[in-house]
């Protein structure tokens, strides 16, 4: 798909020159403020790290690179959130407008996402658990001055509580593995998001694991071999004193260049799991990219509204049939009750693959709403 676009295309040059430019303003700065013998001794892995630490220390060096680094931040996190906007709008989604607020907000999200996966959030077991192991710790530190045989043993307890909460971990990163997509294509709030990714995945987090990490390998594999020819260029410049620094940057160039790419690879893959869960992705699209094969999936709805649409529908044959004018009020009936729970997209999703057109769905939301 990335090929195939033209605008997924042209953001990935664009994240390909972003790099291009900061490593080469970094190493720019470095040759004229740290001295070329620096450089030529980092390219060539004869520097100690320590020695270089300092160097980067050097306060001219700081005042010119974190700047740079600073403003390639945000541009990255820019670029690589309009391919996955790109990717929605390929897989049949109408994501909402795009812009720096949204952007700040995207950060703040990936800040609650973190948060809300270390300490459990939306399942009170595992949160309890979280603060467990938190006491103990804390107690264990006590324990260490007044009883230390006693401590011991704690932190064994510890230790192997820790190693069960990593995979819940795991557990909870899957489930809100979705939030950003859902951020970037509705118009609703952070918490809202990762709800509606927590309830997205709800029964499937083994398929949506499997559905991320075999294209994860893939991508990785691809990187391995594409990193070989990377470290001969930068191997082959060692052989001559003087193409040391040459070696190294076509090694971070080419680096860069299939780096690039791969990233935009791995990011089609939630936009394309979050279509599949939702049932508004492309047919064709959503059988060629990480199938989740699930009876789960297709048995059930997952936003709240979409599952009181579907239960209606399951339940009253009726529905499907009558006037345009029955078939409205039907769906009125239905909804109208919690419709103050639903956004208006969230509605349109709900019938999308309905017989209601377009415009039955619209007199649907302006009576519910009145």
């Amino acid at each position: 798909m990335v090929f195939k676009d033209s605008k997924l295309l042209k953001f990935v040059i664009v994240l390909i020159f972003l790099q291009l430019i900061l490593i080469n303003g970094i190493i720019v700065s470095a040759y004229f403020i740290l001295g070329a013998g620096v450089v030529t001794q980092v390219a060539a892995g004869t520097m100690e790290a320590q020695d270089f630490a300092s160097g980067l220390l050097n306060i001219v060096f700081i005042i010119v690179a974190f700047p740079l680094i600073l403003v390639y931040v945000f541009v990255w996190i820019y670029f690589t959130q309009k391919i996955i906007i790109r990717a929605l709008e390929l897989l049949g989604f109408k994501p909402t407008q795009y812009g720096i607020g949204k952007l700040l907000k995207s950060i703040v999200l990936s800040i609650w996402v973190s948060i809300a996966i270390m300490i459990s959030w939306y399942n009170r077991k595992f949160m309890i658990l979280f603060f467990a192991i938190i006491f103990l710790g804390l107690l264990s530190v006590v324990a260490a001055f007044l009883f230390p045989i006693a401590s011991l043993f704690l932190f064994i307890i510890i230790a192997l509580l820790f190693i069960s909460y990593f995979f819940i971990l795991v557990y909870n990163s899957v489930r809100l593995s979705l939030a950003l997509e859902i951020f970037l294509n509705k118009d609703q709030g952070i918490e809202a998001c990762t709800r509606e990714s927590w309830d997205l995945t709800e029964g499937v987090v083994g398929n949506v694991f499997l559905a991320g990490f075999i294209p994860g390998i893939i991508i990785y594999l691809i990187e391995v071999v594409f990193g070989l020819v990377a470290i001969g260029l930068q191997l082959a410049g060692q052989l001559d004193q003087n193409l040391v620094l040459v070696g190294f940057l076509a090694s971070t160039v080419f680096t860069i260049i299939y780096s690039g790419f791969t990233s935009a690879m791995y990011l089609m893959v939630s936009p394309s799991i979050y279509a599949q869960l939702s049932f508004q992705g492309n047919e064709k699209i959503k059988t060629e990219e990480t199938p989740i094969h699930s009876d789960k999936i297709t048995k059930r709805a997952f936003s709240p509204a979409r599952r009181e649409v579907q239960a209606g529908y399951a339940s009253d044959a009726s529905m499907a049939t009558g006037t345009r004018e029955n078939k409205i009020e039907r769906a009125v009936q239905l909804l109208k009750p919690e419709a103050d729970k639903f956004t208006d997209d969230e509605i349109r999703q709900a019938f999308a693959g309905k017989d209601l057109s377009p415009d039955m769905i619209n007199e649907v939301i302006k009576r519910i709403r009145n």
